[in-house]
């Protein structure tokens, strides 16, 4: 049994087109397309109205509440919260850190990474989550063009410049 669309919309229509005209997010003009049609009646089903919105019944759901419970603002309001991670401490985040900005044993990929912390830490951790934490938190890039080799010699440097100029 589809539930009927018996939510009440408080603001004016031409407040909520005015609102539409200047969103910039697609995400927040889907937001405000539902509360247009819900003012308009245009949908008699919730699952009508979801269909034409491109979106789930229970993300139609959550709109709903969100909007029954703050209005418009909390509807619109798209705050992600950031979650501390409960299995990297300070201690392995520390530990992370030099190994992450040691120029002389670093790691060569973001795998190399997840397998130390797996093993000196005993920690089982997700590749594509630990991979946005290093980069999030240590602004790491899978190819970090660098100045010069940590082992060059300069000497040869020298030398081969000396050779090189003469051709």
């Amino acid at each position: 049994m589809a539930l009927k669309t018996e939510i009440f919309v408080k603001e004016a229509e031409s407040f909520l087109q005015g609102k539409l005209s200047s969103s910039k997010k697609l995400s927040e003009a889907k937001r405000i397309k539902f509360l247009l049609y819900l003012k308009r009646e245009k949908h008699v089903y919730r699952q009508d109205l979801a269909k034409d919105l491109m979106i789930s019944p229970r993300t139609l759901e959550r709109w709903v509440n969100k909007y029954n419970e703050g209005g418009v603002e909390a509807l619109l309001c798209f705050d992600r919260t950031t979650q501390i991670s409960s299995q990297i401490t300070p201690k392995i985040h520390q530990a992370l850190k030099e190994k992450v900005y040691n120029s002389e044993d670093c790691f060569l990929s973001y795998k190399d990474a997840l397998d130390w912390l797996n093993v000196t830490y005993d920690l089982q951790m997700k590749y594509g989550w630990f991979r946005e934490y290093l980069k999030k938190h240590f602004q790491t890039k899978l190819k970090v063009p660098r100045k010069s080799h940590v082992k060059k010699n300069e000497q040869e440097v020298i030398s081969f410049k000396k050779t090189t100029s003469h051709i």
